[in-house]
């Protein structure tokens, strides 16, 4: 075998659900009556439970693991996309707007160069009218968008004719992290993209 089989697909993605520590691989290779490699299969272990830290018994097959994605991956950007939609009909009173917040700190600077009010008050109203749009900015950072399903638009065919380093940079562009549970369901964490 060469060394292109020693490509980790979902190497820094697989993450152990129950100590949340990133699974090392580790590959184990058949012969023949040669000696010669026949097959190498990849797999994915929580390294706290060779030390009796983790009670994650569970190793993942890389090929297993790439076959369910490729199965299941268009439907779960589905859901992550309906989760989306859900949360923002449940999110909390809407914060308030960055613009509005960056006109009234305007006003309030042109209020204090004016002398109409004293400094002490200046500096109380601009530090809670900082802190607001301080909030309203991370309000932004925190809007996810949905998983653009075009996205997967004959990626089948793509993905098959693309090479290992190739699956390699889509699933970690795609996938911020895949936990794996104890009961051997994988997660799936979207990266924005």
């Amino acid at each position: 075998g060469t060394r292109s089989d020693r490509v980790y697909l979902f190497t820094g993605l697989v993450v152990c659900g129950s100590c949340g520590r990133r699974m090392t691989t580790y590959s184990c290779s058949n012969r023949n009556k040669e000696g010669k490699i026949t097959s190498t299969f990849i797999y994915y272990r929580c390294p706290a439970h060779l030390d009796r830290n983790c009670a994650m018994q569970k190793q993942i097959n890389q090929d297993k693991l790439e076959q369910w994605l490729l199965d299941n991956i268009v439907q779960k950007a589905k859901e992550y996309n309906v989760s989306l939609e859900t949360n923002k009909k449940h999110r909390p009173q809407k914060l308030p707007d960055a613009e509005k917040i960056r006109m009234k700190l305007e006003r309030l600077k042109d209020l204090y160069i004016s002398n109409l009010i004293l400094k002490d008050m200046y500096e109380k109203d601009f530090a809670a009218l900082s802190a607001l749009l301080h909030d309203a900015e991370q309000q932004v950072m925190e809007d996810l968008k949905p998983i653009d399903l075009r996205t997967f638009n004959g990626f089948r065919e793509a993905y098959d004719q693309a090479d290992l380093i190739h699956r390699k940079a889509f699933w970690s562009r795609l996938l911020e992290k895949i936990v794996v549970t104890e009961n051997g369901d994988y997660i799936l964490t979207f990266n924005q993209l």
